[in-house]
């Protein structure tokens, strides 16, 4: 549902994924450790 996709971590996601590097990665990467 519209409601799962909001939840899974997609653009929200990048902003909160931010590694310790600082450098923004892609929803791909994102998903990735």
């Amino acid at each position: 549902r519209a409601d799962s996709g909001d939840q899974v971590p997609r653009r929200p996601g990048i902003q909160r994924f931010v590694p310790p590097g600082g450098a923004p990665r892609t929803p791909a990467q994102c998903t990735l450790p």
